[in-house]
């Protein structure tokens, strides 16, 4: 399919002035009409002042859009010119794919009413073939209303007479905008004779400056005194390198009239001069002679006592450790630190952002809708997979683990009630490990990963898990509680495997289709075919099938004790395009392209990851796989959810420091070859051959919680065997989501 041709809707908005408004629309008639176009719409009045006033309508085809305008400007003096051009392309293709959408729909209720044998049934569709019919009669309506207002440009004439109620001054000739222009200029000459004044008046403000220094320096303290009166000890050279001369004149005290004697000396020890930097304490004026300085007086700082030249951080046993730091530059006295700095760094200061290691990856084969993982409950997979991390790293306590964080998708079953925390018991880890328990839908392992590594970069946690699990096999029925006590009538039972369930009716119609519905969408967007898909998801089994002969899943890949299931139970060996052609459209009956062959199937699965800081590295005495760099996430539409890669993957690599072109290695989601093919053509400076180089999920498979955190393991055991390099992780997300996690090695 051919790009869409662009949209441009034309505006502009011509006030002229004109002392004969009627000869004025005559020609505009002409000009218009000379220009194949048409006036829509004429008005003709008088203004509160008895003048003639008139507003023409004009629509005329875009090529000759700029000679109008040219030909209206001559009818008089031009008092405003707005132009506008707005490129709807996208508004009007996405709302056609929604009409194409909506009539697929009303078809399939118009087909399933002929099949329907019950009243109940019949009255039910009725219900929502006129609810869709009226959705598809307003986004036709809105179709035809962009398709026409990007098929010819608007221009809307304003025609004048000069008077007070156009022309702020008639007399002269002068316009209002020209009233304007004097305006400005007297302000702008009012502002310039404001600055010479000010400049005029700083010198003599320096030479007022000036003069009271040296008022101040005449009428210094007397000579060899120290401040407060005091003359220097003996003890003071300990204290105080140097002593500063004074002036050699010491002036008169002075009296106050009708007053006798001299003035009241000050009492020591009450100095007001700033304690010198670099000798925190006292300042020397309060030593007492024959006494040596003391060490320096603790300060406190947010209710705790703490040494000027170290603070102290919190353990993790409840105690606290000294660290030093650098005391911060003394303040005067009377004098108020500025806004962001405190006296010291503060006990419980966070340290800056630290590097955060990836030390181990595991993940279970993935199995399939009702196979051999069928039979194994959630919880118990996220607990294999949390064991078999900690048993490959036997250095490390597992009671040094601070935290666990688990993606789930799904929670309405036996992963219910924080599975992470449940994973974390069941797998034998010291009962004093917390868990969490995160829900992105199919980015809720990736998002653990993020939030476990975030964690560990900001110092709340040295050791931390993260992972995601899902089994869609044993995904319940969930059941609505009824509005009212007792109802007489059916319930309606709800699967949770996937997709949308218990809608608010408050959501847009269009946010709201099946996912197939929103990759047919993203199809028609990018002009994608079903040839296009098919290739691509016969190369991801391809992939999927020679990196399982390499021994390339030997790594990270740990079976499931009790399942009779080596390895990913969804690649296919055999398939071919020939067979991948045969399959009917999934979710569009009539030019439907997604089938599914070109869509990940359901799955059952769990991974998880060891994420540590400096300092868990060396308690794990393991060489990490990767480090962690940058993360994303971002929004879109709901229907174009397949798209929320995008630009979620740009801010990531963007805020590390990286391009496509330094990337060796990418692992996107292939929720359905469309999307993923929807989201490449956005990206054309990414190599495709280093795009889920050992299989996606159109082979693997996509247990909704478990597949992020099983492509950040992917990616962090691929930088590991090339020895270095860039690696990304990236993910769709329903409801219109798109997350992404940047590694290097």
């Amino acid at each position: 399919m051919k790009p869409a041709q662009a949209q441009i809707i034309r505006t502009a908005t011509l006030t002229v002035q004109t002392a004969d408004v009627a000869t004025a629309l005559t020609r505009a008639r002409g000009a218009v009409e000379d220009a194949g176009g048409y006036a829509a719409d004429e008005t003709t009045d008088r203004d509160a002042d008895g003048r003639d006033r008139s507003k023409l309508v004009l629509r005329v085809p875009p090529e000759h859009y700029d000679a109008l305008l040219t030909r209206l400007s001559g009818l008089g003096k031009v008092l405003t010119r707005e132009v506008s051009a707005k490129d709807v392309t996208d508004q009007v293709v996405d709302v056609d794919s929604r009409v194409k959408s909506q009539r697929a729909s009303v078809e399939r209720i118009r087909a399933l009413m002929d099949r329907a044998s019950s009243i109940g049934d019949i009255t039910a569709l009725e219900s929502e073939l006129s609810t869709r019919e009226a959705d598809l009669e307003s986004l036709e309506a809105q179709l035809k209303s962009l398709k026409d207002r990007t098929g010819t440009a608007t221009v809307t004439l304003l025609l004048r007479q000069p008077g007070a109620a156009t022309d702020p001054r008639p007399d002269d000739g002068t316009s209002f905008g020209d009233a304007l222009s004097d305006a400005w200029h007297a302000f702008t000459a009012a502002v310039r004779w404001v600055l010479v004044a000010l400049a005029g008046a700083l010198p003599f403000a320096a030479v007022a400056a000036g003069g009271y220094a040296l008022w101040r320096a005449v009428r210094g303290r007397p000579a060899g005194t120290r401040p407060g009166g005091r003359r220097p000890t003996e003890t003071d050279g300990a204290r105080t390198p140097a002593l500063r001369t004074p002036a050699p004149r010491t002036p008169a005290p002075r009296k106050r009239p009708g007053r006798t004697g001299s003035p009241r000396p000050r009492r020591p020890g009450r100095s007001r001069r700033p304690i010198r930097p670099g000798r925190p304490g006292r300042p020397a004026s309060r030593a007492e002679p024959g006494r040596p300085a003391g060490p320096a007086r603790p300060v406190k700082v947010t209710g705790r006592p703490v040494d000027t030249g170290r603070c102290r951080a919190k353990t993790r046993g409840g105690g606290w450790r000294s660290s030093y730091r650098p005391a911060a530059e003394p303040v005067p006295r009377g004098q108020r630190r500025q806004r962001g700095h405190s006296l010291m760094t503060e006990p419980h200061a966070p340290d800056a952002v630290r590097d955060v290691y990836i030390v181990d990856a595991v993940r279970t084969p993935v199995g399939k809708y009702g196979g051999a993982l069928a039979g194994m409950r959630p919880d118990d997979l996220a607990a294999h997979v949390v064991r078999a991390l900690v048993d490959r790293t036997p250095e490390l306590d597992p009671a040094r683990i601070d935290d666990v964080y688990f993606g789930d998708a799904n929670g309405a079953g036996e992963d219910n009630r924080n599975v992470a925390r449940m994973a974390v018991l069941l797998s034998g880890l010291p009962a004093s490990v917390p868990g969490v328990t995160v829900n992105r839908l199919c980015g809720s392992g990736l998002e653990a990963v993020i939030q476990a590594a975030r964690a560990v970069a900001h110092g709340d946690a040295e050791i931390a898990v993260a992972g995601g699990v899902e089994s869609m096999s044993r995904a319940p029925y969930v059941l609505r509680k009824p509005d009212r006590a007792f109802p007489a009538g059916h319930q309606e039972m709800f699967s949770s495997t996937l997709g949308w369930r218990m809608v608010n009716p408050r959501m847009a119609p269009e946010w709201t289709v099946p996912l197939g519905e929103g990759a047919e969408l993203i199809a028609d967007k990018h002009g994608i075919t079903r040839e296009q898909q098919d290739v691509f998801a016969l190369a991801s089994h391809q992939k999927a099938v020679r990196a399982w002969a390499a021994g390339d899943y030997d790594a990270e890949v740990v079976p499931v004790p009790g399942a009779e299931l080596a390895r990913d139970e969804t690649v296919r060996e055999n398939s071919s395009l020939e067979a991948l052609s045969r399959l009917k459209p999934a979710f569009r009956s009539e030019g439907g392209t997604v089938t599914a062959g070109n869509s990940s199937p359901l799955n059952d699965g769990a991974a998880a990851l060891l994420l540590v800081s400096e300092e868990g590295l060396r308690a794990t005495g393991r060489e990490p796989l990767a480090r962690v760099r940058a993360s994303a996430v971002t929004g879109i539409e709901p229907q174009l959810f397949g798209l929320g890669p995008v630009e979620a993957v740009r801010r990531a690599l963007e805020r590390a420091g990286r391009g496509f072109g330094d990337l060796a290695v990418c692992e996107l989601n292939e929720a359905f070859a469309a999307q993923a093919l929807g989201c490449l053509a956005q990206w054309p400076d990414l190599d495709p051959t280093v795009v889920n180089p050992r299989g996606g999920a159109i082979a693997i498979g996509h247990p909704l919680g478990a597949s992020g955190a099983r492509l950040a393991g992917a990616v962090a055991h691929q930088l590991a065997a090339q020895g270095s390099g860039t690696g990304l992780a990236a993910l769709c997300i329903g409801v219109g989501q798109g997350l992404a996690m940047v590694l290097e090695r």
